[in-house]
């Protein structure tokens, strides 16, 4: 696996959310749920009031950058609802999920068993395409980074 260290391009006051994952031909989609009552950030709805992802990456996309959702300002990450779908391709797929959090960096890894996507159907809390991901489950980054984050052009 080619990894990457810590992110150097990294405001230390910002708050964002990354995936990636190794696979030709697998695409999988992160959402991001701020708090209850925001909407939701996703491939579908780039930009909301509380943030916005950065670009779709549809196919494994580890060495390079991360799926990523950036906060527009302060969150309480106790609020926050973060979900990986297996949107296509073939499965099982397994990837690496880091907080960048006010300049400190938490990862995690998450897999999903099912054996193609579907497309971001199904219910969450059943179907074997969906992982929920809870942020304080997270730890320091002691290794490298298996992306980098993403710059927004100007």
């Amino acid at each position: 696996m080619l990894v990457v260290p810590h992110p150097h391009l990294f405001d230390s006051t910002e708050t964002g959310i990354g995936i990636s994952w190794a696979g030709d031909g697998v695409d999988l989609d992160v959402y991001v749920l701020p708090y209850p009552d925001a909407q939701e950030l996703y491939y579908k709805r780039d930009r909301t009031r509380e943030g916005f992802l950065y670009r779709d990456e549809r196919t494994g996309n580890v060495g390079r950058y991360f799926e990523f959702v950036e906060f527009k300002g302060a969150v309480d990450l106790s609020r926050v609802s973060i979900w990986v779908n297996f949107y296509a391709g073939r499965g099982p797929v397994s990837g690496q999920i880091a907080l960048f959090d006010r300049g400190q960096v938490k990862i995690g890894s998450f897999s999903i068993s099912a054996a193609r996507g579907n497309h971001g159907g199904g219910d969450r809390a059943t179907s074997q395409c969906w992982v929920q991901i809870h942020p304080f489950e997270l730890t320091a980054a002691t290794v490298p980074l298996s992306a980098r984050k993403p710059v927004e052009a100007n």
